[in-house]
């Protein structure tokens, strides 16, 4: 075997130190990177919980509208003209038909309602108006 010099040791021991710092180099710089990822997590989770909170709140209109469409679903059920129109609905087109001058009959109805609504109206207004207007013609004198 070959006899260790002094300069043998002391490459060594630059060698040992020289890695040792390099390898601390390396930790302190993992530890940053890990306190970056870190930040990036609790990034991730306040959007994450920022969406469920979006999500419930999709949910809540969800149900709302899903409520209104129950409460409309009898008057929408009661329009059979497209249906026969286009031939869905899964009837027969003689059955929607029928329900279709149900339809009609009852809108009919309601426009005769109204125009006597209206009629009686109109009269109550164009007599007190044409009182006044011939009390105003004839004078406070008469």
């Amino acid at each position: 075997m070959s006899t260790v010099t002094e300069n043998d040791l002391k490459r060594l021991e630059d060698l040992i130190i020289a890695s040792r710092e390099e390898n601390r180099q390396k930790f302190t710089s993992l530890e940053a990177g890990q306190g970056d990822l870190k930040e990036r997590l609790t990034v991730i989770e306040t959007r994450l919980s920022s969406l469920e909170g979006g999500q419930s709140d999709l949910k809540e209109r969800l149900s709302v509208i899903e409520a209104r469409f129950d409460e409309w679903r009898p008057s929408i059920s009661k329009i059979p003209d497209l249906a026969v129109q286009s031939g869905l609905g899964g009837f027969p087109k003689e059955e929607l038909h029928q329900e279709a001058e149900k339809v009609g009959e009852l809108k009919n109805w309601k426009q005769v309602g109204l125009v006597f609504v209206t009629a009686v109206v109109s009269s109550i207004f164009s007599g007190t108006i044409g009182g006044v207007i011939g009390w105003l013609i004839r004078g406070p004198r008469a």
